[in-house]
């Protein structure tokens, strides 16, 4: 089965045991990202969205990191990139996020608030909290 010592709280998804997971945190991955959200090329800012969606999808092992290197305001602005497939996986991340933390989901919502005009639960029977 492994060695349960290295597995946190957060690399846990449907019974398995994500060790990959704590090497991407040990490895400093989220400090390198800011960047590549930004890239000029769509299709970097796409896949850095989806990896920030899929590491955040099970649970909340990469907050910390992805607050400490600014990521959530990048993701964010990424659900109004001109780009459709960054817009969409973007959101995909931010709703991962905002699902498992409530201290995740209270920073995303107040930048949603502040004037992104997104139109995320306006008219459609979705509140913001």
């Amino acid at each position: 089965m492994g060695d349960p010592s290295l597995s946190s709280s957060g690399d846990r998804g449907g019974g398995e045991v994500h060790y990959h997971y704590r090497a991407l945190r040990v490895s400093g991955v989220c400090a390198r990202l800011p960047p590549l959200l930004q890239h000029r090329e769509a299709g970097v800012r796409a896949k850095v969205c989806s990896l920030l969606g899929n590491v955040s999808k099970h649970g909340d092992a990469f907050y910390a990191h992805m607050l400490a290197a600014g990521l959530l305001p990048l993701l964010v602005d990424g659900c109004a990139d001109a780009d459709g497939a960054t817009r969409k996986l973007a959101c995909f991340a931010v709703g991962n996020a905002g699902f498992h933390s409530a201290v995740l989901w209270v920073r995303v919502r107040v930048r949603v608030r502040s004037g992104l005009g997104l139109g995320l639960g306006l008219g459609l029977g979705i509140g913001l909290g």
